[in-house]
């Protein structure tokens, strides 16, 4: 059984660092949160069996094993915190 990854954040170190590296790890990047259009798409082309969720709440509605915070400063506390709360262990960068 794969581990169920979500991503929070899909700009340059969610896409170009963690989404790879999870990958080829062998997790399942279940998740990703973005609301960025252009990102939605990307993470979409990336991983077809992708859930993408809007908001962080939703994110960790997803039934996952871990959360990566690759998020921007101003909400990276927020995220992982919810993450937390929410009783996903959490790998912040």
């Amino acid at each position: 059984m794969r581990l169920r990854v979500g991503i929070a954040g899909y700009g340059l170190a969610g896409r170009y660092f963690h989404a790879p590296l999870l990958k080829g790890c062998g997790f399942e990047v279940a998740a990703i949160q973005t609301r960025n259009p252009e990102r939605i798409a990307h993470a979409l082309s990336d991983f077809p069996n992708t859930t993408v969720v809007a908001t962080i709440e939703e994110l960790v509605a997803q039934q996952l094993d871990l959360v990566v915070v690759a998020s921007a400063n101003v909400v990276h506390a927020e995220h992982a915190i919810a993450a937390i709360k929410a009783g996903i262990p959490v790998d912040k960068q």
